[in-house]
């Protein structure tokens, strides 16, 4: 099986072609088909997010979301994390939806998750392996949908 590069958005704008396009042999060691789908660079940033496990559980999961500009705004408090949610340029606190129902409860209905005591928590055609808590079953979920670049088409 062939290990695909998963680019950084740096690396994306970097092998753009004098014409402002990206050829085909570049987008297919990325992974992405020819031609490009609609998305194809947001598909490759939540993949990327997904695979990073140096970030706290809720950081990879709100960039698998479509959050943006994500930080650390005081090393007072590293983990206390900003962005901007997806189609607002506002900064806000990012969600904890590793420990808050207030931001994971939401996604529940979204993407129609359903969770098994123990906690695991599904959708048809994936699970996501027993977690210590439902909070952490529903963002392993998320996180694995999107990997899979499955997550657009589980939420309704």
């Amino acid at each position: 099986m062939t290990q695909v590069q998963v680019p950084t958005d740096e690396e994306i704008e970097a092998a753009r072609t004098i014409r402002g396009g990206w050829t085909r042999d570049q987008l297919a060691a990325w992974g992405v088909s020819w031609p490009p789908p609609g998305g194809w660079r947001e598909q490759l940033r939540r993949t990327r997010a997904a695979m990073n496990p140096e970030k706290p559980i809720h950081v990879r999961v709100a960039e698998a979301l479509g959050w943006s500009g994500i930080m650390v705004p005081d090393l007072l408090e590293p983990e206390q994390y900003a962005g901007s949610a997806p189609g607002s340029e506002s900064i806000v606190w990012l969600p904890r939806f590793d420990i808050d129902w207030n931001a994971t409860g939401p996604l529940i209905e979204q993407y129609f998750i359903t969770i098994h005591g123990g906690w695991m928590a599904m959708v048809p055609g994936y699970g996501s392996g027993w977690q210590d808590t439902p909070l952490l079953a529903v963002c392993h979920l998320v996180l694995k949908l999107a990997d899979a670049g499955k997550l657009s088409e589980a939420a309704r």
